[in-house]
């Protein structure tokens, strides 16, 4: 599957999950391939792919050719693809890289322009382009997960513009979810583990479901892994709006 096929599949698919008022001009750097540029522009319920500068991009990405054969392979889902976690040298990064980011950190309470809102909204609905699927189809699978918070996790659908995101996490034994968010709903699928709120801890088990106002740490002692779905609610205005990192750090 060469990189061009990749493009033109997302293309398709993505044409029938879009509305002929969608409009977005994107473009992509092979990161192994130097000079390789690949352009997407969205207008009028159309997809067109280009393999050269036609267009003025919106914003400008940098994607391996290995992560574009795994989000065709159904083998990364595109919300991990473009999950951001701290790397071994404490950078935040995410398998689909803004170019320069350093150049476009945003901080929290930062006012954004209406102009920058409604680029961040239609970047926000392009999460659904890098699937040749329609309807999007993410396998659940620990072998198709990255490490987020610490642990393998799978991101599986996210609505910023109401504060949502849901994901599907697998904690190895001694290992530790920890999740600084306001407002948490979480449905234990496999296992059992420890919840941590504050100074308490409470033993969690198969088949529980949890909805907790509070700062989180889920913790695995046991041999077999602990399954997880959980479903983080916040404001999106003050915690950030899932694309670029928004943070005081």
């Amino acid at each position: 599957m060469n990189i061009k096929s990749i493009f033109l599949d997302f293309a398709k698919a993505f044409e029938k999950k879009i509305g002929n008022d969608y409009k977005i001009k994107l473009q992509f750097e092979i990161s192994e391939k130097t000079n390789e540029i690949w352009q997407v522009e969205v207008n009028n319920g159309k997809v067109n792919i280009y393999n050269d500068e036609v267009i003025i991009p919106e914003e400008i990405y940098v994607i391996s050719e290995k992560t574009l054969v795994k989000l065709h392979n159904n083998e990364l889902s595109p919300l991990t693809a473009l999950a951001e976690d701290r790397d071994q040298h404490g950078e935040m990064n995410s398998l689909i890289q803004v170019k320069n980011k350093e150049d476009k950190i945003m901080y929290r309470n930062t006012e954004l322009t209406e102009e920058r809102k409604d680029f961040l909204i239609r970047l926000h609905m392009f999460a659904d382009f890098y699937s040749k699927d329609y309807p999007t189809k993410i396998i659940i699978d620990n072998k198709n997960g990255i490490k987020l918070h610490g642990v393998n996790s799978i991101g599986l659908f996210t609505k910023n513009s109401n504060g949502l995101i849901h994901v599907y996490s697998s904690l190895k034994k001694n290992e530790i979810l920890d999740l600084p968010v306001p407002e948490i709903l979480i449905n234990i699928v496999k296992g059992e583990g420890i919840l941590r709120i504050n100074d308490e801890e409470k033993i969690i088990k198969e088949k529980e479901f949890f909805h907790i106002k509070s700062k989180v740490i889920i913790e695995n002692r046991n041999d077999k892994s602990l399954e997880i779905f959980y479903i983080v609610l916040y404001d999106p205005i003050k915690w950030g709006n899932g694309l670029l990192r928004l943070t005081n750090d």
